[in-house]
This record gives C-alpha cells, structure tokens and sequence, in this order.
C-alpha cells in the first residue's frame, strides 16, 4: 500500500512498502514507522547532502525496491519504458547526454553503444558523467570514459569498467555518446524516453531528452562542454549501462 511519511516536518515523500511493513527510522535514530517486517528490511536516511539535494536514500536488503532494474540485465539510459528499438545516424563529432538516476546503490559495471551500419572510418566512445547539482541537471565531471570502439564494424561496443563505479542512490547521472566516424547506432524512440527537457513554448515539435553538443576531440573533456542544448531529437541512441 502506499503511505505519505512525514520526516522531521521538513519534507513528505510517497514510499510504497509492502503489506507486512518495514521498519522506517531517520538518520538520528528516531523511529518512524514499526512495523513488523518477516520478509525486507528498509531504512529510510538522510543524505550527506545540503536539505533538499536528494534527501532520501532507500535501501532494503532483500527484495529489491524497483525489481525492473535486474543486475542480469542491460539497462537503457534516458528510458523509462520498455522501448521498440531503432537506428539513429547521430552524424559525427556531436556529443549527446542522457540522463540515469540510480534508484538505489548500484555499480556500474559496463557501458556500450552498438552500431546498425558501420562506418568507412572513425571510433564512438561512452562515457558517465555527473550533474552539477541537484538544483542545476546540467551535465559536469567526467566519472568513467570509455575506450575508444571502431565503428567500421557492427554490433555492440562494450566498455568494462576496471574498477565498478558507484553510483548515490538517487542522484541525477549522464550516459554520453560521440563518434568521429558516420555510422548508424541502435536507438532508441524518443517517446520511451525521459522527458526532462520539456517541449517548445508553442508545444509543437518533440520533448527534451538530454543534451546535445559539437565536440571534435580524441578523449571525453574532464568538465563537459559548455554551451550544451537541450536534445529533442525523434530517436536518440541506445546507450547501455550493467549494473551490480
């Protein structure tokens, strides 16, 4: 069932918990909610955070709070439903960002793009960048580069990370993509993707999904590029992320 749990006055947040209960406490120690809890455990903390800059952390030691994010499997940065997959020819020397929340502490432990139709020449590079802050999304240290990948052959280009990165539960995260070749990515529809950019003013065209930026160099930059604009494109490029 759900149930809106007030913490210290400050702040209200909808949690959905299961019919024999959690076991809720703040970060001081003051319980919030007892109930008697057979089958998961969660604790419900402050963050190291500023008040209002992801607040809250759950965690459960059992069953997995959001089970759609399955370690086995390939997740899909910048989607939030069960996508149609595509192609996108995202032209060379432009950098796009999509966005990844961490639902709960998680390891990024591979990052890939594949290609559809390979390229006469050129390499594609994934990278993990971090947001600037909770108040400001836009994209700012690089985390995890990938190497670089030809894309004069296809299929998937897969990056493992040497050390897993972790990732704060619910923090904002950038999954970026450039390629110096033109070759022509799996994609996926705009329209599974998360609408963080909004639409047009008049609310014609299609919604934000990212960032997009021209970028040219070898390597991923160690503070993403300024001047970035807000990517509203009809298919965006399926970048992958394992997780653990």
């Amino acid at each position: 069932m759900a149930r809106f749990l007030d913490i210290d006055g400050i702040m209200s947040s909808l949690f959905r918990i299961g019919l024999k209960g959690p076991f809720l406490r703040a970060l001081s120690g003051g319980e919030i909610e007892h109930r008697l809890a057979d089958d998961s455990n969660y604790a419900i903390t402050r963050g190291g955070n500023a008040l209002g800059e992801f607040d809250l952390t759950t965690l459960k030691n059992s069953r997995q709070t959001f089970p759609y994010l399955l370690t086995s499997e390939v997740h899909l940065a910048g989607c939030n439903e069960a996508p149609v997959m595509g192609t996108i020819a995202p032209g060379a020397n432009v950098m796009v960002a999509l966005p990844f929340v961490a639902p709960r502490p998680l390891r990024v432990a591979t990052l890939r793009f594949a290609v559809s139709t390979a390229a006469l020449s050129g390499n594609g590079r994934v990278a993990l960048y971090a947001s600037t802050s909770f108040t400001n999304p836009y994209p700012s240290t690089l985390l995890v580069q990938g190497d670089a990948a030809a894309v004069t052959t296809t299929g998937a280009k897969i990056y493992t990370v040497p050390t897993p990165y972790a990732l704060t539960a619910g923090q904002l995260y950038w999954v970026t993509y450039y390629q110096t070749g033109t070759a022509t990515v799996r994609g996926i529809p705009a329209t599974a993707c998360i609408p963080i950019g909004g639409v047009a003013a008049d609310l014609t065209g299609n919604g934000g999904v990212g960032y997009t930026v021209a970028y040219s160099s070898a390597s991923y930059p160690a503070t993403f590029p300024a001047g970035a604009t807000v990517y509203k494109p009809t298919t965006a490029p399926a970048l992958g992320l394992t997780l653990s």
